[in-house]
């Protein structure tokens, strides 16, 4: 239960972004939720689902194994004392040993019960040797514009009794036909990664020793049994960002604390939690625990990604798997407010913006100042308030430099997939009606036209879609045009990344507002170039503000969404100090 509070923003992480330029209109704020997935997986945990009405038939919750598929030695290294896990880890533990462990939370958002966490530890035994098999399934269920949007997640874990990790599996949903499914083995002090079901690309993560998996980390407070004034540090493994996060502890005093209204209260120690930052991303939180048996009790946090604050309660399956009468509403709290429109916006030549943060995220952080953006502290006294120029750059300079971008900006990797016939294909399409001398910057604007023209922004069950996959189905939203123009713009021998920020989105009631959103980036004479397939204009004005930008070479998370999490933590509030036409 310690890490619950990260693992819900990390979830909802792929949520966050997405802008699409036919339905809903242009500008519309588009909340991002997960896949589905085919007709004979739609309910298994991992994926993320949009569905007007209530599913017929029940989920299929067994949980897979985390042991590497297609491999002789499954878990471990060739050290002769290192504990190995049985072949049949492969077909999955799950129906062969005794449960030891089993809880239930729920999770509240704004008062509005939003989902559930599940853990399930189980213990067998195979040839002489005793392995815990655990894994804690999330099922959280949001209201996007009305539409209930279903958020799966899944963590596994296969353990030693004393606590070694072995094998790690994170499963989530990426596209209709398509999951991230990042499944590890440890070996002396490393975690050797690989994306189920691809033959290359393995990564080292460093792993040292104590990182908790599933069956230990739910076990932790029982472990240590805190008392006041007790300090300790745990380790996890957070698959989605594939990397080894550390939590520090602070045990306050006992209180009483009602969990429930009506109940009666209950001894508990309160837990302060700080989180080591991920670059920029942090999420402290407040637990309680049974000052008595341990027992995990409550989570609390303020998760900007989810406007306001996060309650994570223990309770009964019946009570967590009941279904919610109201849903919290993410279009609600994921987008920044102006205090009035901007006609034309992305026509204007620049426009000057004041941007005021809160916490510790410093302006140079927040947005990336390139060609097109720069930053200028308003007022010395007040170093979280600043100004921040967004010029409109069109076209390529008139003396452009003849410099090449690393080889990253023409690779194929896991999410820009475009090294294939389907993109290739469709790149051919692309470019069959220019010139044959047509330069760089020709064939990057033909693919913004072509993407706008033919993709289908109806699709917003999509968590974020490679490029291959977006080619051979032709919807989503801002996140798949963005991958699938990257990916054409390097089958065309066009150097090109993504890029994330925020985008000027008048709503249909006439409100103005900054949305997250994706768009991208090529490489023309020497400097970056921005154009936006969801709105096919031939360029990008100043009403993109840039937070980062992503290669995506050889990335195997959404580690490079993270910064999106950390503008929401700071609160930005933006507004419109002087426009040039």
């Amino acid at each position: 239960m310690g890490k619950s509070i990260p693992a819900v923003a990390f979830c909802i992480l792929a949520m966050v972004v997405g802008v699409a330029a036919q339905e809903p209109p242009p500008g519309t704020i588009v909340i991002r939720p997960k896949a589905p997935s085919p007709a004979n997986e739609q309910d298994k945990p991992g994926f993320i689902t949009i569905r007007p009405h209530k599913p017929d038939g029940t989920p299929d919750r067994r949980p897979a194994t985390p042991a590497m598929p297609g491999s002789s030695k499954l878990i471990g290294s060739t050290e002769a004392t290192k504990v190995q896990p049985p072949a049949e880890a492969a077909k999955g533990p799950e129906e062969d040993g005794r449960i030891v462990h089993e809880s239930w939370d729920v999770l509240f958002v704004r008062g509005l019960k939003a989902g559930y966490y599940h853990v399930l530890v189980r213990e067998y035994v195979k040839d002489g040797k005793t392995f815990l098999y655990g894994m804690k399934t999330q099922k959280l269920t949001f209201s996007r514009f009305g539409q209930p949007a279903e958020l799966w997640g899944e963590d596994s874990t296969l353990e030693t009794p004393a606590g070694e990790v072995l094998t790690t599996r994170m499963r989530q949903g990426l596209g209709r036909e398509q999951k991230l499914s990042l499944v590890g083995r440890t070996e002396a002090g490393k975690l050797i990664v690989t994306i189920e079901g691809v033959a290359t690309g393995k990564e080292t993560v460093p792993f040292p020793a104590g990182v908790l998996g599933v069956a230990s980390e739910a076990r932790l407070m029982k472990d240590k049994k805190p008392k006041p004034g007790d300090r300790f540090e745990y380790l996890w493994y957070e698959g989605r960002v594939n990397a080894v996060v550390k939590f520090q502890v602070e045990a306050k005093a006992i209180e009483d604390l009602v969990i429930y209204e009506g109940r009666p209260p209950v001894k508990a120690l309160k837990l302060e939690v700080t989180m080591v930052p991920v670059g920029d991303y942090e999420q402290n939180f407040t637990s309680w625990i049974d000052a008595t048996t341990f027992e995990p009790l409550k989570v609390e946090a303020d998760v900007p990604v989810l406007g306001g604050k996060a309650i994570i309660l223990r309770t009964t399956k019946e009570f967590a798997t009941r279904p919610s009468t109201k849903l919290p509403e993410l279009n609600e709290v994921q987008s920044v407010p102006l205090a009035a429109g901007v006609p034309g916006m992305h026509e204007l030549s620049s426009v000057v913006y004041r941007v005021t943060l809160e916490g510790k995220l410093t302006p140079e952080r927040a947005f990336k100042a390139d060609d097109r953006q720069s930053i200028a502290k308003a007022a010395a006294a007040d170093v979280k308030t600043f100004e921040l120029t967004v010029a409109a750059r069109r076209t390529p300079a008139a003396s452009g430099e003849a410099a090449n971008p690393p080889a990253d900006y023409l690779s194929d990797s896991f999410f820009i997939d475009w090294d294939n016939d389907a993109v290739k294909r469709v790149a051919k399409q692309v470019t069959a009606q220019l010139p044959v001398d047509a330069d760089t910057w020709q064939r990057a604007k033909a693919v913004e036209t072509w993407v706008n023209r033919n993709m289908k922004a109806v699709e917003f069950s999509q968590a974020m879609a490679t490029c291959s996959a977006t080619a051979k189905n032709l919807t989503g939203d801002c996140t798949e045009y963005a991958m699938l123009c990257v990916g054409l713009c390097r089958a065309a021998g066009v150097p090109a990344r993504t890029a994330l920020g925020l985008i000027y989105a008048p709503t249909r009631d006439g409100k103005a507002v900054f949305a997250f959103h994706m768009w991208f980036e090529v490489f023309v004479e020497g400097r970056w170039l921005a154009l936006d397939a969801t709105l096919g204009k031939g360029s990008v004005g100043p009403g993109h503000l840039k937070i980062a930008d992503a290669s995506w070479a050889g990335e195997k998370s959404l580690a490079p969404m993270l910064p999106v999490n950390s503008l929401l933590g700071a609160k930005p509030k933006i507004e419109v100090v002087r426009t040039t036409p």
